[in-house]
């Protein structure tokens, strides 16, 4: 009977070392897409002038139909 726990002792302890494995490869891979995504973001904003607000736009809007 020592000899069957042992060994089933062995076993867990190695699918635990399996299942925590893969779930710091997994979290790995997660953080570094999450770190590109971040970057291509950052590397967006500083190509392009950000966008006009709603607000921005209906100001405009406005202007151009005082000066018609």
């Amino acid at each position: 009977m020592l000899i069957m726990q042992t060994s089933s002792s062995f076993v867990n302890d190695k699918l635990i070392k399996v299942i925590a494995d893969e779930i710091n490869d997994t979290t790995r891979k997660i953080i570094k897409i999450e770190i590109e995504k971040a970057q291509e973001v950052v590397a967006s904003e500083d190509r392009c002038e950000s966008l006009p607000t709603e607000d921005t736009l209906q100001v405009v809007s406005l202007n151009s139909l005082a000066i018609d």
